[in-house]
This record gives C-alpha cells, structure tokens and sequence, in this order.
C-alpha cells in the first residue's frame, strides 16, 4: 500500500507496547444480601422492577433484560465503578449523538435510556448505580443464539480470536460466577458461520468482512474528530437491527475527551498508543486491524469517507482533525 509521505512510528508508538488481550481477569467480590423486610427490589430513576432475567454477573456487579428484550440496566457494587459510570455514560452519548448524526449504513451506538447514581435493589442485593440501555439484538441464526452471550465481537487483529466465548475471568470456564463476555470472532469464523447463512437483504451493505473494516475505520475518524474523544477500549460486535446485520461500538469506560489544543503529534500518540496508563491504542487493540494486514486498505478508506463528508469545513480545528488523521493513515499501526 503507497504511502503519501513517511512517518516514523516510534515518534509516536511506545515500543513496549504489546497486543491487548481486552479481558483483565476479575475477582468476584462478596456482597451482602439485603434483609428480607427491605423491598426486594427498589430503584430510583430506573425502573428495576421490569428487569427479570440475569444476563451477566461478575464482581463489578450485574447485567439484566426485561422480559421484551429491549433494554438492558448495567448494575454496579463498588463507589469507585460508579464515578466511572458517570464517565461512561458521557462518552457514550458523544458517540451516540455523533454516530447518529454522522451516519453511515448499519454501523450503531447504543441508545442510552437513564444513568442512575441512587441506590438500586435486585432480588434484595444493593447496588449504589446503574445505567440502562438499548439492547443489541442477537444475530438471528441458531448457532448465534445458541451461545449464553450470544454477542459475537469483531476481531482484526491478527491471531487474537479465540473463535470461542470469553468469560470475564479469561482462564476459567464460562458458569454463573464467570459469565461470558461474549464470542470473540476471527474474520474467517465469521465468514464461514454468519455470512454465508444470512440472506442477501439481511446482510444489507455489510457483505464481507472488508465492509465491516471500513465501517471501523469510518467508526475510529467519526469518534475522534466528531464525538471528540479518544474510543479506548471500545468493543465492536455484531448484532441485528432493523433486520439487518449490525455493527455495534459499546463499552465507553475507558474513553476520554480529546483536548484539541494539545500538539497535533501529543494526539496522535495516545490515539496510536494508548494512554500510557495501561490503556492500549489501536495498534494494539484486537478489534482493528494491523497496518499491513488485507483489511488495512479499507480501514483507511472509511477513514476518508469520514474525512470528505463530514469533515470539511474550513476551519482552524477542522485542518489540525484532517491532518492528525492523515498522520495516523500513514503511521504504520
């Protein structure tokens, strides 16, 4: 692939850098169970009542569904979780509102319904806050539903899918106390089991795995010049919408707001690198794809899509986004 001008990858990549494995394993904490003449289950902005099945459970605390599907509430033990939902929840509104605004096809952030910092209580356990959300519909194949988390994560890198589902503590087997995380996917399992089982109305514009680099590439500018904010650690699977295949970006608990006055190659660094804090960029994150690899090339084509469409303004702030982008196009991640 030509390259319009060269850039050094050390000026802005740590060399110690490694391929993040995305899952950091976690011990389940014991909780106290409330006593019995306390309501079973209490909410505050979130209506808990409606929420009746379990879909996840760990020592951060709980995921549930309601009996229509539809929404999802994330529950959490720990105070210190709590402060960092808070964050979670505005970055990914900034994503939301930019991906909705600036859209491409089939490429989705979750809705956000309530952010709630009151206490909330399930089946008589206490839980300090919660977030409730648009659910991802699961990709409608048996072998899909079939799994007990059937979200099915999109995975670039070379040689980091297990083709299998992950649990939170990544080690053990998937069980109550070890849910899973979802199925993480190779490009090859995903062609050979979703893509030649789906009808060509469902696949909709998404028809090959290049389709889906270049909507994480468009996905990556999107973030970063629009939404404003470094995507660190963001999730992206496959889901079903609209009757549709779907592309989903979740799990914002690590992004940040981008300061634009910072030096253009300061940017450029913690967009490529991470954020020096244990959290990985995109040259090692699974999700995208490495420079040289036969998906790069579309990468960074939906990256100049974002560019030339909803980019364009000349402004001041718009030139520096332009040519960060263009910085990372050709460092070789």
């Amino acid at each position: 692939m030509k390259k319009t001008h060269k850039i050094e990858i050390s000026k802005y990549r740590n060399k110690s850098s490694k391929k993040s494995s995305k899952v950091k394993d976690k011990k389940t904490k014991k909780r106290k169970i409330m006593p019995s003449f306390i309501s079973n289950q209490i909410g505050g902005r979130i209506n808990i009542k409606k929420y009746t099945k379990v879909i996840g459970s760990g020592g951060y605390g709980k995921i549930l569904s309601n009996s229509e599907q539809d929404t999802i509430v994330k529950l959490y033990y720990d105070s210190k979780d709590c402060t960092g939902l808070q964050n979670e929840y505005d970055m990914q509104e900034k994503a939301y509102q930019s991906i909705t605004n600036y859209p491409i096809s089939q490429l989705y952030v979750p809705r956000q319904v309530e952010y709630d910092n009151e206490e909330l209580i399930y089946n008589g356990e206490s839980f300090l806050c919660g977030i409730e959300m648009e659910q991802i519909k699961p990709i409608p194949l048996d072998s899909i539903t079939s799994l007990s988390n059937p979200m099915i994560h999109i995975i670039l890198k070379k040689d980091t899918a297990k083709n299998q589902e992950i649990g939170k503590i990544t080690t053990e087997k998937i069980s109550e106390i070890n849910p899973s995380r979802g199925f993480f996917a190779s490009p090859q399992w995903i062609e050979e089991n979703i893509m030649v089982n789906l009808s060509d109305p469902q696949k909709g514009e998404i028809r090959s795995i290049t389709d889906l680099a270049f909507r994480m590439g468009f996905s990556l500018c999107n973030m970063v010049c629009l939404a404003e904010i470094y995507p660190y650690d963001v999730e992206y699977c496959l889901g079903f919408k609209n009757n549709q295949l779907s592309m989903n970006i979740l799990d914002f608990g690590m992004a940040k707001s981008i300061n634009f006055e910072e030096p253009e190659d300061d940017i450029v660094t913690k967009i490529i690198d991470g954020n020096g804090k244990g959290v990985v960029g995109i040259y090692s994150d699974i999700y995208y794809p490495e420079y040289n690899s036969k998906y790069a090339t579309k990468f960074i084509e939906g990256i100049k899509n974002c560019l030339e469409n909803y980019v364009k303004d000349d402004t001041e702030i718009n030139k520096k986004k332009i040519q960060i982008m263009k910085k990372i196009i050709n460092a070789e991640f």
